[in-house]
């Protein structure tokens, strides 16, 4: 049979079993039907967009043609195993559109889609980061970061 490549979804060396299955029993296991199809959307066309499942002569909503509307604070990050969202097109089609004076963007090395949030090395090397940022920005001091 067919093998989904894990690959895609998660650096490997970042993950364990134990992961790997909480992952998939507690993220996986309960997607609506509609939302798995919007995803699948999104991979096949290659947008992040609306996904009309019932009109779908309707145009749908792209997402990143509005993304120069948000002004709020930004801290993107990416990784550079990712192969859903690879890291220079969430530079290009995301970080760069956003209009905030206040914007962080950040490649992490060897980390894919999935272990970047709960692979075993996020805990010593993404979450700093994620708190670093946070705590700069809980007293009102904000700063503007380019890569």
């Amino acid at each position: 049979g067919i093998r989904f490549p894990f690959s895609y979804i998660w650096e490997s060396k970042n993950m364990t079993p134990e992961i790997m299955n909480a992952v998939m029993k507690y993220s996986v296991d309960n997607i609506s039907g509609k939302v798995l199809a919007q995803f699948s959307h999104w991979c096949i066309n290659r947008t992040f967009s609306e996904y009309n499942v019932f009109k779908r002569k309707k145009n749908p909503y792209i997402y990143t043609d509005h993304m120069y509307k948000i002004i709020t604070p930004v801290y993107m990050l990416a990784g550079t195993h990712d192969k859903l969202v690879c890291d220079n097109v969430i530079y290009e089609s995301a970080y760069k559109s956003v209009s905030s004076p206040d914007k962080t963007f950040r490649t992490f090395k060897g980390f894919g889609h999935i272990d970047i949030c709960v692979g075993i090395r996020a805990p010593q090397i993404i979450y700093p980061s994620l708190l670093s940022w946070l705590t700069k920005h809980e007293n009102g001091q904000t700063k503007t970061s380019l890569p």
